[in-house]
């Protein structure tokens, strides 16, 4: 078995920003281990464009923040 999805860790589209069921409800997908949810499939596409970008905000989002 792999490692655990790690769970997304906004309530917001990763790319529009927008309520996640502003379009019917949400697309999720996983990359490299990580949840990703969007508003609508065009979402997906634009992050599919440059994924590192956006892979980057979440990891920073969920980083350990330093004591």
């Amino acid at each position: 078995a792999g490692a655990a999805v790690k769970p997304y860790p906004f309530d917001t589209c990763i790319v529009s920003d927008g309520a996640l069921d502003a379009m019917g409800g949400p697309v999720v997908r996983v990359y490299d281990g990580q949840e990703v949810k969007f508003c609508c499939d065009g979402c997906v596409t634009i992050f599919e464009k440059d994924p590192a970008k956006y892979l980057a905000k979440i990891a920073a989002a969920t980083a350990p923040k330093a004591e």
